[in-house]
């Protein structure tokens, strides 16, 4: 064989080398990526956040977005791949231009696709069309059910509510803030961690030793394993420090102040004898009789001795309803229409349900009406 015919062999060989390496390395990197991807199972859900009759579609969102065009066929838990990335472009009219980045040639249809890819179209898409229906949020995971046995299935307790997330896997970011996508209260997707250090402030603390603290946190019993605590405690607020979900260091607040309250707003309550006090940008209100439960500011009575209220740095952190307000006779005011006077020529009064009318210094004079029924007081001229 001649120099020439050899050497045209070789190169013939080393292409053929060359073109199954490269089928070999794009076969690998879709069956077995180095980079965190997405699969089809979850971009479904969070895609068909954005379409009318979502909350219908549960346990079938990929048929829900196939049949809609939105994702071609495809099997559940394999990865989102270039195909799909192609198709929700051309479902939700975006140029391929705004992602000149993206390898989108067909002949690596294929290729999955990363889950930053991924999130970066979904986020344009979303900002710009579906701002109203999917939310961007960042939450502080709570408790999930994995990781403990009251919460019940595919719900998680959150610094912002209770919420939702049927078919995802949650219970890794239990004590993590973290990027997730809403519709409602429905987490349809997962950004990522954002902090592994959490506070949880104002928390209530049952009882609490050297090794266990017992507490009520935003609607739940929850023990915590503190490394220590200097003395036993009991029945006080505390914020609780945690990373990467160990506890790092607790917050006594022992500090209380009680007296008459004369106002309260969302802002401040205003205590006889201290003026007005504001609230804590994170207070929390607890009632303590009736089984143990956080309370809102409109819970708190004015005109009586009926909380405790803790303070830290000159700001009410919480309160404690100790026991609940029991009264027999209530005196209303009632003010003219436009409350232009406290005079009336008469008054008409009704009520949803049957009820009793009793007048007189000893209540003597008692008219039984029925629902609906007005009773009418007129004025007797003196």
């Amino acid at each position: 064989m001649s120099k020439k015919k050899a050497g045209l062999l070789l190169s013939l060989i080393i292409i053929v080398v060359a073109v199954v390496c490269i089928f070999l390395i794009d076969r690998m990197i879709h069956d077995e990526p180095d980079y965190p991807c997405i699969t089809n199972k979850e971009a479904a859900k969070m895609l068909a956040a954005f379409e009318d009759g979502f909350e219908d579609a549960r346990d079938a969102y990929l048929e829900f977005v196939i049949a809609k065009g939105i994702m071609k066929s495809c099997v559940a838990e394999e990865n989102f791949n270039n195909k799909n990335l192609t198709a929700i472009l051309e479902y939700y009219n975006v140029s391929e231009d705004v992602f000149e980045y993206l390898d989108l040639n067909l002949r690596r249809k294929n290729r999955a696709v990363s889950k930053e890819d991924f999130l970066n179209v979904y986020e344009y898409i979303r900002a710009h069309y579906f701002a109203e229906k999917v939310e961007a949020k960042e939450l502080t995971i709570v408790a999930t059910p994995g990781n403990m046995e009251n919460v019940p299935a595919w719900t998680t307790y959150t610094k912002d509510g209770v919420y939702t997330f049927y078919g995802l896997f949650l219970d890794g970011y239990q004590d993590h803030v973290v990027g997730v996508y809403t519709r409602d209260t429905e987490i349809v997707g997962i950004r990522g961690i954002i902090s592994a250090d959490v506070v949880y402030r104002n928390v209530w603390i049952y009882e609490g030793n050297d090794s266990m603290i017992t507490t009520y946190l935003e609607g739940l019993d929850r023990t915590f394993y503190p490394d220590g605590l200097t003395e036993p405690v009991s029945q006080v607020l505390a914020d609780i420090y945690l990373s990467n979900g160990v506890v790092t260091a607790v917050n006594i607040k022992t500090d209380t102040i009680r007296g008459k309250v004369l106002s309260v707003t969302n802002d401040y309550v205003e205590i006889e004898g201290y003026g007005r006090v504001p609230f804590d940008s994170e207070y929390k209100l607890y009632r303590n009789y009736g089984g143990f439960a956080q309370i809102g500011y409109s819970d708190i009575l004015v005109g009586y001795e009926l909380q405790d209220f803790i303070v830290a740095d000159g700001k009410v952190c919480g309160a404690i309803i100790l026991y609940p307000f029991e009264v027999k006779n209530i005196r209303i005011l009632l003010r003219t229409t436009g409350f232009d006077s406290i005079y009336h020529e008469n008054v008409e009064l009704t009520c949803d349900g049957d009820y009793q009318v009793m007048s007189g210094s000893d209540l003597s004079n008692v008219v039984t009406l029925s629902a609906g029924d007005v009773f009418l007081w007129i004025r007797t001229p003196r």
